[in-house]
């Protein structure tokens, strides 16, 4: 939620507007009157889902706009909303789509930063092997748009901190696609925020706002029945079976992740526990309500309306909204699911291509950010999971562009030595370590290996460079390879794995002192983050009065109908402002 304004909340309400097309400034008198709507969602109106990637889209009817009719296509729409002369709300950036012209009007429709990710995998992408924040940063990198959410948000996030390896299949065409495939195992959605940047959040219980029923519509529905969630199902691509996930006691609703590419791999059994507690936090009712105002609230904000037909204990989330510039703001929250509490009485199957035994399958490596390594230093340069069904023959055939700095130590100058070391399952490949001395500047090298796997399972391999006599920096995307061989595929059962680090300061033993035992032990918790809402209140204003000084005067005034009807049965009124002439 923008922020908690009382002045929106007035029975009569004074909009104005402004903002830009490109670099043309723009105002209430450019703009048809009821004509500006946004809409947006999180999740499907009929069936709750994980991992939105929705996009915002915003139609309306230019007036006297100074643009080129063949100018219009591709220009940001910056728009700013004024409430009662005091409080000013962004509303968000939208990018012209298309656009229709008559005499002086033009109408528009336009769409947010997310239509963006609509873009076609690059070709060399077909393994990603990252942290979630990485991994979000690349995206908005390939696809112009700004990431709004720090690393600290994002690891803050249900699977916030993990590692994500997935080999793209056909379930990940575009950017997009990987962000929904990403979003849905973060637990949350993803959506672009007023200032037209990409920001994943997770649905949370925290009441936002509380809206009387004195301000809300008495045409506003509501629904009786709590929407939970405590398990979900998810497709395994190897044998194309359901796996179902659950948390105890069983008793409520689940979803479907479908085919989740990142739950191919055999780290799947990190993400389980994340997506529980995402979903443990949706305890919402259906509603379908209109308001005079709501520019302010956001998707995924938890709303309460006591009093009427409402209730002041059940929430409701904002799951889908349309807002319309000198209109209504129409809110829905979640569906109730139509599919069966049971879970003993479904079957989801999926068919799925098996390749030959003797196809070669590919993994192929790419960076999705610098690597710096320091004189002195080391770094994994490759850290990867892959996996075989059977004993099998791997190829690994990489490529790295580095830039060189060697170091100088007063008149002499030094050639900078790297070092590669490979790791397979932790072990060291000690038959294989490359090493290159190199001088300043652009630098190709070639690292080429043949190792056998002996059993089938999901393996780990690191490539560490060492550094000494020098720096070694290579750009996002510069490192690019393909891990290759028979029997390869995309996942396998593995049970995980957990990484522990324990540090202690030194002490004394006394030479008297006997150990009869040692014992350790470790608690891990998540942390919820806390949401902090502002509040803000009006002071009293106070009306100065005016005369008339002429016979004949040309005022703008306020007609003020009684047009809507409340909740409580009384009827409201919003403002229409119009010309008249007043005489005397």
């Amino acid at each position: 939620m923008y922020q908690l304004l009382t002045e929106s909340k007035k029975n009569i309400q004074t909009y104005d507007i402004s903002g830009s097309i490109g670099n043309v400034s723009i105002s209430d008198a450019n703009i048809l009157k009821g004509s500006l709507t946004i809409t947006n969602q999180c999740a499907d109106e009929s069936t709750f889902n994980l991992g939105g990637v929705y996009i915002g889209q915003m139609t309306c009817t230019f007036i006297n706009v100074n643009i080129p009719r063949n100018d219009w296509i591709g220009k940001a729409i910056s728009l700013s909303v004024t409430i009662n002369n005091t409080d000013t709300i962004p509303i968000g950036v939208f990018y012209v789509d298309s656009a229709e012209h008559t005499k002086g009007i033009t109408r528009v429709t336009a769409y947010d930063a997310m239509s963006k990710f609509d873009k076609a995998l690059d070709v060399n992408t077909s393994t990603i092997n990252d942290s979630a924040y990485n991994i979000l940063s690349w995206l908005c990198s390939e696809c112009g748009v700004t990431l709004g959410v720090t690393q600290g948000q994002v690891e803050a996030l249900p699977n916030g901190t993990d590692t994500y390896f997935v080999s793209v299949m056909g379930d990940m065409e575009t950017y997009r696609d990987v962000l929904y495939w990403m979003s849905q195992t973060l637990g949350g959605f993803a959506t672009i925020d007023r200032s037209g940047h990409l920001v994943v959040r997770t649905y949370h219980s925290t009441v936002d706002d509380t809206i009387d029923y004195g301000v809300r519509y008495n045409t506003s529905q509501y629904g009786d029945e709590i929407v939970k969630f405590s398990g979900f199902y998810w497709v395994n691509e190897e044998d194309g079976t359901a796996e179902y996930e659950h948390s105890n006691p069983d008793n409520d609703y689940y979803i479907t992740l479908g085919i989740n590419p990142f739950f191919q791999s055999g780290l799947r059994t990190n993400y389980i526990d994340g997506i529980l507690l995402a979903l443990s936090r949706i305890e919402y009712n259906d509603c379908e309500v209109s308001i005079p105002f709501g520019i302010h609230y956001d998707l995924g904000d938890v709303l309460q309306f006591p009093n009427g037909q409402g209730s002041s204990t059940n929430k409701f989330c904002v799951i889908s909204y349309s807002w319309t510039y000198y209109g209504e703001y129409k809110i829905k929250s979640i569906a109730v699911p139509k599919t069966s509490k049971n879970k003993s009485d479904k079957n989801i199957t999926a068919l799925m291509r098996k390749g030959s035994s003797d196809e070669i399958e590919y993994y192929l490596i790419a960076n999705m950010g610098d690597i710096d390594i320091a004189d002195g230093s080391y770094a994994d340069i490759v850290d990867m999971y892959f996996a075989s069904n059977t004993a099998t023959v791997v190829m690994l055939n990489l490529e790295l562009h580095c830039d060189i700095e060697t170091s100088v130590v007063g008149d002499n100058y030094y050639d900078a030595v790297a070092k590669f070391k490979f790791y397979l399952n932790e072990l060291e490949i000690t038959n294989h370590k490359p090493v290159e001395t190199w001088q300043d500047g652009k630098h190709i090298k070639h690292l080429i290996y043949y190792f056998t796997i002996q059993d089938s399972g999901t393996k780990r391999l690191r490539i560490r460079t060492i550094m000494n006599g020098g720096s070694l920096h290579i750009d996002m995307g510069n490192l690019r390879g393909a891990l290759c061989g028979q029997k390869l595929v995309a996942s396998d059962k593995w049970n995980g794995i957990i990484k522990i680090n324990e540090e202690t300061t030194s002490f004394d033993i006394p030479n008297a002192l006997v150990f009869s035992g040692v014992n350790d032990s470790v608690i891990a918790s998540a942390i919820q983050p806390i949401e902090i809402t502002p509040t803000e209140q009006a002071s009293a204003i106070t009306l100065s009065a005016f005369t008339f000084n002429t016979a004949l005067d040309t005022l703008t005034v306020n007609e003020i109908i009684p047009n809507r009807i409340t909740e409580d049965g009384k009827q409201r009124y919003t403002e229409d402002e119009i010309t008249r002439k007043a005489d005397g």
